[in-house]
């Protein structure tokens, strides 16, 4: 192989491989389904199921859909990642939790790029970010508690609009303390 053939080799495998590493940070998962993700914070701690602790604070959180089960997945700054199985909401919201503990949450869809830091901080209106127009919001996040305040379970809700307008909600579910 001559020196120009070696370099044309060597030129397609770094775009392969460039192309995959694009493709996993941009959140493509094996069902080709987007993923919804957001920096958000926490109100308080909050628990899972087997007892790790989601502090207080900022954390990156990303909804996936990957084969049967729905996950929330949480990236703490210290990189510490904690996952949560959800399902698909079945009840009509009868002994619920129903008291919000932090505003609407939006979650922007992996198949929307994020844009340069300029043009994430660009409003053609003047208006905050939540409040433009043209942002076209797939997913939110919302969190509830019992008014009874000594039922400890909370409830994540994540809604996503899907085709056709209809909307898809999940709930994963979180402690106030330790389970």
């Amino acid at each position: 192989m001559n020196r120009s053939q070696r370099f044309l080799v060597l030129a397609a495998l770094t775009v392969l491989v460039w192309n995959h590493v694009q493709a996993a940070d941009e959140g493509g998962n094996e069902t080709g389904a987007p993923a919804f993700e957001n920096v958000i914070r926490l109100p308080q701690d909050l628990y899972t199921r087997d007892g790790r602790l989601l502090e207080q604070g900022m954390h990156r959180v990303r909804a996936q859909f990957d084969g049967e089960k729905p996950t929330l997945v949480f990236v703490s700054s210290d990189l510490e990642k904690t996952t949560i199985e959800g399902k698909p909401t079945e009840s009509n919201g009868q002994g619920a939790p129903s008291v919000p503990i932090a505003g609407t949450m939006f979650l922007r869809s992996t198949d929307n790029p994020v844009g340069t830091d300029a043009e994430r901080h660009h409003s053609k209106t003047g208006h905050p970010q939540y409040q433009e127009t043209e942002r076209d919001w797939k997913a939110a996040l919302r969190m509830y508690r019992h008014a009874d305040t000594q039922k400890k379970d909370v409830l994540l809700l994540f809604q996503r609009r899907l085709p056709g307008g209809r909307w898809e909600s999940i709930e994963y579910r979180v402690f106030s303390s330790r389970p």
